[in-house]
C-alpha cells in the first residue's frame, strides 16, 4: 500500500472519512502520525492502522454508505471511471477524479453508531 500524503482523505475503520492536514515523521520507525482536523479539533491517526486512502474521496464510498442523503446499493469502478447506484435506482458515473457532486457522506458505520432502533431495549 502507498504511503498516505496530506491533502489525500482517509477512511478510518471505524469508518470516519477525514482529510489530511498534517503528517508527522517516522515514530521508533513503525509508523507515521496522520493528522486531521474535524470540526475545530485535531485528530490524530497511526498510519500502520492501514486506513483507505486516495486523493478522490469517491474512491472512499462504501455500498451501505449514504452519499447526499442516499442508500449506496452499489460501487464500481471500471478503468478511469466510478460508478455510484442508490438504492432508489438512480446511477452516478464520473471520470476520476470528479468528485464535485458529493455533498456529504454518512459512512455505514457512523450510521450504525447513531441509528434508534424502536422497541429495542438495548439502546438505553
Amino acid at each position: 500500500m502507498e504511503e498516505i500524503k496530506v491533502g489525500e482523505y482517509i477512511r478510518i475503520l471505524h469508518g470516519t472519512i477525514e482529510k489530511v492536514e498534517k503528517i508527522d515523521p517516522d515514530i521508533n520507525n513503525l509508523y507515521r502520525k496522520v493528522i486531521t482536523e474535524n470540526n475545530g479539533y485535531t485528530l490524530e491517526w497511526l498510519e500502520f492502522l492501514k486506513p483507505k486512502h486516495s486523493p478522490n474521496i469517491i474512491d472512499l464510498i462504501e455500498e451501505g454508505d449514504y452519499v447526499n442523503g442516499k442508500l449506496v446499493s452499489n460501487v464500481d469502478k471500471v478503468e478511469r471511471k466510478n460508478f455510484i447506484e442508490w438504492e432508489d435506482g438512480d446511477m452516478y458515473s464520473t471520470e476520476i477524479p470528479n468528485d464535485k457532486f458529493i455533498k456529504d457522506i454518512v459512512t455505514k458505520e457512523q450510521f450504525n453508531q447513531m441509528k434508534y432502533i424502536v422497541g429495542d431495549d438495548s439502546n438505553a
